[in-house]
């Protein structure tokens, strides 16, 4: 693929097509050039945390209650944006018993369930955040137990998600895996 460029128009060429770029992709790639390389190479440019919920205004309370998340934007009456985890954080009303996707059999259930993919929130006094959270409506699904890198405790919150809470000691994960390996070496 490589593109053509005259004041008229970008081109896109490809060995399959011509495409012709709009205005907007345009004049992003002229005023950063850098987007050029991005769009050619595919770059992952970040991730963020969408959390569905059956009731916004409980969540939202829930949510900045306990790990003092603020929201920057709302989204209509069915979602805000929190800032406080060190990544976009998302709300998504949805109704409990909706499509989890287009065209699945499977339904929202708000009840406790088990995902492969939980939150870990990482604290500095893990035994007041813990407290906090069982007081805003979370379930305690163990003990906080110290571990070779601090402190974890599992839980999960009002809406059946799982969670965990850690308080790194020091070390941190150095103390249960090698040193991170320099790239720049």
């Amino acid at each position: 693929m490589f593109f053509l460029a005259n004041q008229e128009a970008l081109v896109r060429v490809s060995f399959f097509s011509v495409n012709f770029l709009d205005y907007e992709e345009y004049t992003a790639i002229i005023e950063q050039p850098w987007s050029l390389v991005q769009m050619m190479s595919g770059k992952v440019t970040g991730s963020l945390i969408n959390i569905d919920v059956q009731d916004l205004a409980k969540a939202e309370a829930f949510y900045c209650g306990v790990f003092d998340l603020e929201v920057i934007r709302r989204f209509g009456s069915d979602a805000v944006e929190l800032t406080g985890l060190g990544v976009p954080c998302f709300l998504l009303q949805k109704a409990e018993g909706s499509p989890a996707f287009p065209g699945g059999q499977s339904k929202r259930d708000y009840s406790r369930h088990w995902t492969p993919i939980h939150l870990d929130i990482t604290v500095t006094n893990i035994e007041s955040i813990h407290q906090r959270a069982v007081d805003a409506g979370a379930k305690a699904e163990a003990e906080i137990k110290t571990v070779p890198y601090g402190k974890i405790v599992l839980m999960s919150d009002p809406f059946g998600h799982g969670f965990c809470l850690i308080e790194f000691n020091k070390q941190g994960y150095d103390a249960i895996a090698p040193a991170r390996r320099k790239f720049d070496e």
